[in-house]
């Protein structure tokens, strides 16, 4: 008996062998084969200049009226910077409550809209971390080829880089076909963007819809990638739900208590995701045998995978839950915008919060904002896989979800196509830096690769 339980056990091992390795031989590849295109866009003695200036403005989302000033006399230097898209007859531009900016360029077919978004502000430099800036964060410094300055690597260089692509078409005199919007936002960094808010309303009222939604988020990983040895470009689909509640506890202490508590609850990771079956299906093909032998059964090696994604620092962080929190003076109370992964239920997990103590409890939950889901099969991700890859040859693009981006969520009624994606190239080592806003650098020759993008892009409008 035993003898023939043995041999029915090695008959069904077999078999899943067989069954893993028929799964691991025809997993074909979803990338697209396309050309590498070299770059037309040059640079000039100029460029660095500009961007060095651009860093010494400290657009700090803030509601304060010197920080207002701050970001009135950075649209002064857009302006003067980009005098052709700003004077153009087809490009209009306002502002939005009160330090936005809000452009359309007009096409020639305004039947159909495409809107990007690229903000304005950065994250304010935490104390904490000022020593290990190798600069002051404003200072705006150029050391060889390296441009180094708060938002060099993150919205404000993509905005500029966007500007430039457009000063440079309105020169060589291109119209595009569809009706183009740039958004750019003054406190998209803050927990509740109030201006995005105010711009998708404003879109909503006018039942004015796009065919995709890119924000310049999610980046280009280089080097050192656990997964491959090309370059990944992680082009966000899945954005976290987010819930905005009030808290009340009995006394500060208690408060403290729980903000402490509630920052600690990181690392919710699920191969149920949406985001992660199609990061693995887009992955698993371009990998060696060994680790696509895993990553082609899941159903037999979830751990192993799981372990293997994890590695990644930008999965790692971006699928964690995030706490913002902002205490009221003179009480014990406290608003908290809380991020969690798609599987976790936002309304939920707020609950639970309720039933972990008797000394505070849930007030109110003011704004609900449910995750995104853009699909990575659409004719706008052929689009941007296709401008990705035209300017950055032997790259995967593989759908991620969205790092921090909680603002693209007000717009995902406006477009089933919203994506997260900027052509900001980032080094495995540097993501550390990158998430906590320390230390931000940008080469030259990248952001020329990014204003390359941008026009591509923006021909293929």
């Amino acid at each position: 008996m035993k003898k023939l339980l043995f041999i029915f056990s090695l008959f069904l091992l077999s078999l899943g062998f067989i069954w893993a390795l028929f799964n691991t031989l025809f997993v074909f590849s979803k990338q697209k084969q396309i050309n590498f295109k070299p770059l037309t866009v040059k640079s000039d003695s100029t460029i660095a200049e500009k961007l060095c200036k651009a860093i010494r403005y400290e657009t700090i989302a803030s509601e304060d009226s010197q920080m207002i000033s701050e970001f009135e006399r950075f649209h002064s230097f857009l302006q003067q910077n980009f005098p052709l898209l700003h004077n153009h007859l087809d490009i209009k531009w306002i502002k939005i409550n009160p330090t936005g900016l809000l452009y359309r360029w007009k096409g020639s077919n305004s039947n159909k809209a495409n809107l990007w978004l690229a903000a304005q502000d950065v994250a304010e430099p935490n104390l904490e971390f000022i020593p290990q800036w190798r600069f002051n964060p404003f200072v705006g410094k150029q050391e060889k080829d390296i441009i180094y300055g708060a938002g060099s690597n993150k919205h404000k260089f993509c905005l500029l880089a966007t500007l430039q692509a457009w000063e440079n078409e309105v020169k060589n005199g291109f119209r595009p076909k569809n009706d183009l919007y740039l958004f750019a936002p003054a406190d998209f960094h803050r927990p509740i963007s109030t201006q995005s808010q105010a711009v998708a309303s404003l879109f909503y009222t006018q039942d004015l819809k796009f065919q995709y939604v890119l924000v310049a988020e999610n980046f280009i990983q280089t080097q050192n990638n656990p997964f491959v040895s090309n370059d990944i470009a992680y082009i966000g689909c899945y954005q976290k739900n987010m819930v905005h509640f009030g808290i009340e506890a009995a006394d500060s202490n208690v408060l403290d208590k729980f903000c402490t508590q509630i920052n600690h609850k990181t690392a919710f990771f699920s191969l149920k995701d949406n985001f992660s079956k199609a990061f693995v299906d887009y992955i698993s093909p371009e990998m060696d045998f060994a680790p696509r032998f895993l990553f082609a059964n899941p159903n037999f090696f979830a751990y192993f995978i799981k372990k293997q994604l994890l590695q990644d620092s930008f999965l790692l962080q971006s699928t964690q839950i995030e706490a913002f929190i902002n205490k009221k003076d003179s009480s014990h109370s406290a608003e908290i915008v809380l991020q969690l992964p798609q599987h976790l239920n936002a309304n939920a997990y707020t609950q639970e919060w309720a039933k972990d103590s008797a000394l505070y409890k849930i007030v109110s939950i003011e704004k609900q904002i449910f995750a995104n889901i853009a699909t990575p099969t659409s004719w706008e991700w052929g689009l941007l896989e296709r401008v990705i890859k035209e300017n950055n040859p032997n790259t995967i693009v593989v759908p991620a979800p969205a790092w921090r981006g909680n603002s693209g969520g007000y717009f995902q009624l406006l477009s089933p196509n919203v994506y997260y994606f900027s052509p900001v190239k980032l080094a495995q080592n540097q993501f550390y830096n990158y998430a906590r806003s320390v230390d931000d650098y940008l080469s030259v020759e990248n952001y020329m690769q990014m204003v390359a993008f941008y026009t591509d892009l923006l021909k293929a409008n």
